[in-house]
């Protein structure tokens, strides 16, 4: 189901319902609470109906190459570590917590109005919530709403646009997560184009997760290359790509290496 067809089948009825949304992913149970906005819409439609971080199938095997890759950080007695930047207010988090229910959850999200939200959706055990930004080192940075939405929120460095949040880089959250106790599993970025900043910087750590998805936005800020270091982090790492909806994924070696035992199509609730 493309976004236009799940605009008109879901959206007049969540614009005019502020109840909470309902769903079953992967036999899991799930409720999110929204403010009834097309903003919170957008959040909720493109996982539950569009399935955006569902990994792309094709014909390596990916999706169950993933899913082998998970089992067997738990054969190892760790913990599987899934860090959520830019989770809005809770959507993806829940998807993923619903897909790898072994799996901790970092859900980062520096907007305090999208953090109530998140801290009332996602009030799980296994997902750590961080009211702050995410970028490639940890400091503060001026948060900013260009007037389209709460799922739309930019970082900038520019004090007189917004208010101040802190910043807290993806290897600082590791620190609080050391292994052998947990392994990175699968980053995901949404982040309004601070991941030009995010991929400018010491790559070690983000290439230590074997999954990268990415939502570029380059349509958003023309002519501003925002996704090029993501590109050039994802070469340099000679890692496999794919894409899925608005995603571009990012495999390392070591996943796509992994062992499923399939000849054929991989399958995943």
């Amino acid at each position: 189901m493309d976004l236009r067809r799940a605009l008109r089948w879901y959206g007049g009825k969540l614009m005019r319902v502020g109840r909470p949304k309902r769903f079953t992913v992967n036999g899991t149970p799930v409720v999110i609470h929204h403010r009834a906005t097309i903003a919170h819409f957008n959040a909720i439609a493109q996982c539950f109906q569009l399935r955006q971080y569902e990994i792309p199938e094709l014909g390596a095997n990916l999706r169950a190459k993933t899913q082998a890759y998970y089992q067997a950080i738990l054969a190892r007695g760790a913990t599987p570590l899934i860090i959520d930047a830019g989770a809005n207010i809770g959507a993806a988090a829940l998807w993923h917590a619903a897909m790898y229910p072994a799996a901790h959850i970092v859900a980062v999200e520096p907007a305090t109005d999208n953090v109530v939200l998140l801290r009332q959706n996602c009030a799980i055990p296994n997902i750590d919530i961080r009211a702050a930004a995410i970028g490639p080192h940890d400091g503060t940075i001026t948060l900013t709403d260009p007037g389209v939405g709460a799922d739309s929120y930019r970082t900038v460095d520019d004090p007189s646009r917004g208010y101040e949040v802190p910043l807290i880089s993806v290897a600082s959250i590791m620190k609080d997560y050391p292994s052998p106790a947990y392994e990175p599993f699968i980053l995901k970025v949404d982040i309004e184009g601070a991941e030009q900043q995010l991929f400018s910087g010491d790559p070690d750590g983000l290439a230590q997760f074997p999954v990268v998805a990415m939502e570029p936005h380059d349509w958003m800020l023309p002519g501003q290359q925002t996704s090029v270091p993501f590109f050039h982090f994802h070469a340099s790492q000679k890692r496999d790509f794919s894409y899925h909806q608005e995603n571009v994924f990012s495999f390392s070696p070591a996943l796509v290496a992994t062992k499923t035992g399939r000849t054929g199509p991989a399958s995943q609730s």
